[in-house]
């Protein structure tokens, strides 16, 4: 180490930061100085403890209070109030607190900086823990959410289905479902929620369940204004979902929407792509919104794409999206081929255009063919 020296507490070595904690560390070879700041409402037991699982601070202190008051119980029973202008010294085995509504702050010195250092091991052990929990519990929330999403297309004489999903996050906020009923009725459904994660995630189980109860009925849009009534009275803090749902049945097709993009139609005798857009806010906005619903004729070779804007909004490395007009006219490119290979020929252009850059949001897709 050099005969002298000096460093500056603005500019340090290490930042060891916890709940209501601040410290700054500069090193010199073995010996070390901290200052350490202590909000009001700081205890070790509440902050620390939680961090490094020990029952009180394993860590040696000795050093000046600068500013501020703190209280000290060892585990021995003995106890301190320390303030601005005293030296202290404190042995592992204690708990502290900050007294009173001003920051205390001191500044600690020599075989402390080593006691940090063990203290900065420890807590990012604990970190580390924490997170790989946190990991396994979102692993575990995202196999039940796929759990919730139907595993194999739905089997109709009339029309052939495919579908596309891959969440930004562990927990994605994008749901489809599709309901056959007795009389040969295919109820499609896709919805995206605000966000992503387990907030997005609660909202799709709850989709689900609303989807599963309503769907016999056949007006779409008296199912999405019963499903709004419903989110909207649950109070979910600004977490909406928007949906588009269709009805298919003998060359018809019935569509509805909430907030979400348009649904695109491919006219197998033009080779045109028509744009359904239907006004509608996300469902759980209001209690009752008053949603439009409209039919189309369908012919053989006729696809209906449905799609959440995780693939238009798809960035590329300049920051541009890859917006609604790219997205219909790679639909125009293969709408008179199967349903996967449509969403294959989509999704492969998202990734062509993101030229590596990873999605920020869930892209969901749905294809439905009318057959030959």
């Amino acid at each position: 180490m050099a005969s002298i020296g000096k460093k500056s507490l603005e500019s340090p070595d290490e930042l060891i930061t916890a709940d209501k904690t601040y410290a700054a560390v500069v090193n010199f070879g073995t010996v070390a100085a901290t200052r350490v700041v202590l909000q009001p409402g700081w205890k070790w037991s509440e902050c620390i403890k939680p961090l490094v699982g020990t029952e009180s601070c394993r860590a040696g202190h000795f050093g000046v209070v600068h500013q501020g008051t703190l209280k000290v119980v060892h585990d021995d029973g003995s106890e301190i109030t320390v303030s601005a202008g005293d030296v202290y010294s404190f042995a592992p085995g204690h708990d502290a607190w900050v007294v009173g509504d001003e920051e205390c702050i001191g500044y600690e010195f020599n075989n402390t900086g080593k006691d940090y250092a063990v203290w900065q091991s420890e807590l990012e052990k604990a970190r580390q823990e924490l997170l790989d929990r946190m990991q396994q519990e979102l692993e575990e929330a995202r196999q039940l959410q796929l759990s919730l999403l139907p595993e194999a297309y739905p089997v109709h004489p009339s029309y052939e289905v495919a579908w596309y999903m891959k969440t930004a996050t562990e927990v994605g906020g994008d749901y489809y479902d599709y309901i056959l009923a007795h009389d040969g009725t295919l109820t499609l459904t896709l919805g995206d929620a605000t966000g992503h994660g387990m907030a997005a995630g609660t909202l799709v189980s709850v989709a689900k369940s609303l989807f599963r109860t309503l769907s016999g009925q056949e007006d779409i849009a008296e199912i999405f204004n019963l499903m709004s009534r419903t989110l909207n009275e649950m109070n979910m803090k600004r977490i909406y979902m928007a949906m588009n749902m269709i009805k298919v049945k003998n060359g018809k097709m019935r569509i509805s929407s909430a907030g979400i993009p348009p649904a695109l139609l491919y006219r197998a005798a033009s080779g045109q792509v028509e744009e359904i857009l239907l006004p509608g806010l996300p469902l759980g906005c209001m209690v009752r919104i008053g949603y439009g619903q409209m039919e189309y004729e369908l012919s053989p070779g006729d696809t209906i794409l449905m799609m959440s804007d995780g693939l238009p909004e798809r960035t590329n490395t300049a920051g541009e999206g890859m917006g609604y007009e790219r997205v219909e006219a790679l639909f125009g490119e293969v709408g008179d081929q199967s349903p996967e290979k449509i969403l294959e020929h989509l999704v492969d252009g998202g990734e062509v255009w993101a030229d590596g850059v990873s999605q920020d949001d869930d892209v969901t897709l749905i294809a439905v063919k009318v057959k030959s």
